[in-house]
């Protein structure tokens, strides 16, 4: 068990007199040995500590005498932790080398180490713990080490009471049930009972526990409280239960509730799961049917008489409609997109402003028939950036006109100091879904977001930050702790399938990695813009992370001939893809060409273009509206005639549906392993009939191998934090 540095006071060290009974009445009149010991607590009571010590040198120079508290100053001294008057020598050096130096400070040390001493510690008599002052603090975080010496004492007794005595005294636990004050759950129970260290340990062993000072009650979540029965069962205690509140039932699938789209086995667990929490993050694989799961535990709430509108906040704006499309194909209600209307010509629905959204949430705050009959309300996670339309989203949550909000991938809105993530965190609704194929992509403070809107995170990002991630010398993220409490919070509110759980729908992956040369126009370009940089006197040896960034880009952008490195001959990466997609075509399936960048498509269409085969290509960019990006997808999914998408990362890596592809070429990667892996699971998803292969074109030995290398090296770390099984094996970037 891991040992504790204790320092006392010197009055710990004095033996009982007239005016001064502490060591005859707790400790038979035996004092501490020593200032500073080692040892662990095995006693305690509302103002003492009992601990079990022994002397030790754990430091190689100790500058603080651990017999009398004085500074040692003698550097010969300082080798063996103790002063020339308390340890009778002067100070002249008697040893002739460090070997015998060394060799009299470990004899010394086991003489420390044997001496021992058992007693009870006043609380204010303790200087430090680990060298920490915050002595309270460290005495509740410090283990309970369970011996035959271990002694506890009741808040009324005047002496300690022993182990056997203790299962003889009958004990009464109050339980009251309420709505929460700092709790995380949607009730807490509210625990008090009169001192016993073994019923406190077991409410600290909970996941949330919180004293409150004032009441001199523990504050446990509700989910915690049949957890807490079972370690109260043996201690001979008697339970007694209040409850201020009226719990509802929790609702199931009803009998008579008749899917309109059949879900699948693992959807139906996905259902049962949403309908048991009232609040919960759903993380399935991308592919695995998140949207028909979070439409169907809606439909079945409103069934329930549990809510009156469902509101889906967009993460990916063009993502709004697909959750129309969506909610079409997969229930028999209608969805509302804020602001929408139709085009008087064209006759195309269109999206407005927030003047035109704001006059819908008006209608529904006033009752409107026409959109309160809309029961999907849809926005983007950019409309909260308006005060006036996330306060009163708010009020409609607040007043139950939406029951329940579906954030749409919500890991795009990790960043809570944005507006659009304090309006999001505004929206606080009995029911709850954060949705996301790729929860955290980096690192655990990517859930942070998440959980502060799904109300399980009471702190700051600050705190949350410090409690989980190590930090460097610059306040860098260096490596990860206590994961595994991470771990147990969302084992209780997660429900997460991977691919290789439904395999059964889902075909395998296969990776190509198609290495190409770069020409002699393209090396000189590649190094100019490495010297460039390496002879500007203007820049510092120790380069700034703004130019490490638009070297890099530069980088990339000649290995791809994109502007403004358009190469005036050949250029083998479309040469390359040219090949890939006539084979592919050939053989009878379609393609999805994958870019970061609008300039690195249009030239490949160009390619396309140029050789003797029609391939009918169409584009997704951030350039098409996001009104009209269904009917190409679409046009993609059916018309024989298109055989080619071309599509940027960042407008189609996510939300859409392109399973007529079963090739996926990347002509550049992004950064992140999630974010290649979202794009690729636009073919790869259920209702795909073959296997997908990726082919990942790189120039060989330039900076795209250095982006594949970082994209590997972040798949493990995604992984582990993500599933649970393979969190022991994090890897630090």
């Amino acid at each position: 068990m891991e040992e504790y540095k204790i320092e006392v006071k010197p009055w710990m060290l004095k033996k009982s007199s007239e005016d001064f009974d502490f060591m005859k009445k707790w400790n038979n009149d035996i004092p501490m040995p020593l200032l500073i010991m080692y040892g662990t607590k095995i006693g305690e009571s509302p103002k003492m500590t009992k601990f079990r010590l022994h002397g030790d040198i754990q430091q190689r120079i100790t500058t603080t005498c651990m017999c009398c508290g004085r500074p040692i100053t003698n550097p010969v001294s300082q080798y063996f932790g103790i002063g020339p008057v308390c340890g009778g020598h002067n100070y002249t050096n008697p040893f002739s080398s460090e070997e015998e130096l060394n060799k009299a400070v470990a004899a010394y040390r086991q003489k420390l180490i044997q001496t021992t001493w058992i007693g009870w510690v006043s609380n204010n008599a303790i200087i430090s713990i680990d060298d920490d002052t915050d002595i309270f603090r460290k005495l509740a975080d410090m283990p309970f080490e369970v011996t035959a010496d271990s002694e506890y004492c009741f808040e009324d007794a005047e002496e300690p009471v022993s182990r056997s005595q203790r299962k003889l005294a009958p004990f009464v636990v109050a339980a009251r049930i309420a709505k929460p004050v700092k709790g995380t759950d949607d009730y807490s129970v509210f625990i008090s009972f009169k001192y016993n260290v073994a019923i406190k340990e077991a409410v600290k062993s909970l996941s949330t526990h919180i004293w409150d000072n004032n009441t001199k009650e523990w504050e446990i979540d509700y989910k915690d409280f049949q957890l807490l029965k079972h370690k109260l069962d043996d201690m001979n205690c008697t339970l007694s239960v209040s409850s201020e509140v009226v719990i509802p039932d929790k609702v199931g699938i009803p009998s008579d509730f008749e899917f309109k789209t059949k879900p699948m086995k693992h959807q139906i667990e996905g259902i049962k799961f949403g309908l048991e929490h009232n609040r919960f993050l759903l993380a399935d694989s991308m592919g695995l049917g998140k949207t028909k799961e979070a439409l169907d535990c809606a439909t079945i709430r409103k069934k329930h008489g549990q809510i009156k509108h469902c509101l889906v906040v967009c993460c990916v704006n063009s993502l709004k409609w697909n959750w129309i499309e969506e909610i079409e194909k997969h229930t028999n209600e209608t969805g509302w997109i804020l602001g929408m209307h139709q085009m008087k010509r064209a006759k195309r629905w269109t999206v407005g402003g927030n003047k035109e959204k704001l006059a819908d949430i008006d209608k529904l705050i006033n009752g409107d028939p026409e959109l309160d009959s809309k029961f999907f309300i849809i926005t983007n996670i950019e409309s909260l950036r308006n005060p006036e339309i996330a306060e009163k989203l708010a009020m409609l949550c607040e007043s139950n006109t939406i029951g329940m909000v579906a954030t749409d991938e919500c890991h795009r809105c990790k960043d809570t100091r944005t507006q659009q993530a304090s309006g999001l965190l505004q929206l606080q609704p009995t029911y709850r879904i954060a949705m996301s194929g790729t929860p955290l992509i980096n690192t655990p403070t990517d859930l942070f977001a998440i959980l502060k809107w799904l109300g399980y995170q009471r702190y700051g990002f600050k705190s949350f930050r410090d409690h989980f991630c190590e930090l460097g010398q610059y306040n860098d993220i260096v490596g990860y702790k206590n994961i595994d409490q991470l771990v147990s919070q969302l084992d209780s509110i997660m429900i997460r399938r991977i691919k290789e759980e439904v395999l059964a729908d889902l075909p395998e992956k296969i990776y190509i990695n198609e290495y190409i040369e770069l020409t002699d126009e393209q090396k000189h370009l590649y190094n100019q813009v490495i010297d460039k940089v390496i002879e500007d006197p203007d820049l510092a040896d120790q380069l700034s992370l703004d130019c490490q960034l638009a070297v890099k880009t530069r980088l990339r952008q000649v290995s791809g001939g994109i502007e403004p490195f358009t190469l005036q001959k050949k250029n083998p990466k479309l040469d390359r893809m040219a090949e890939l997609i006539e084979e592919a075509v050939h053989s009878g399936t379609k393609v999805i060409v994958f870019s970061n960048w609008v300039k690195a498509i249009k030239p490949a269409i160009k390619r396309l273009q140029q050789s003797n085969h029609n391939y009918n290509p169409v584009v997704i960019s951030g350039e098409i509206r996001p009104e009209d990006r269904q009917q190409i997808i679409h046009k993609f999914q059916t018309d024989d005639s298109v055989k080619v998408i071309f599509c940027t990362i960042a407008a189609a890596g996510v939300g859409i549906t392109l399973t007529a592809a079963s090739e996926v070429i990347f002509l550049d990667e992004p950064f992140t392993n999630a974010e290649k892996e979202q794009a690729i699971d636009r073919a790869h998803r259920i209702g795909t009939k073959s296997a997908v292969t990726v082919h990942t074109i790189m120039g060989h030995s330039t900076y795209d191998e250095n982006v594949h290398d970082i994209i590997l090296g972040k798949r493990d770390l995604s992984d582990a934090i993500v599933d649970k099984n393979a969190l022991a094996m994090m890897k630090i970037l």
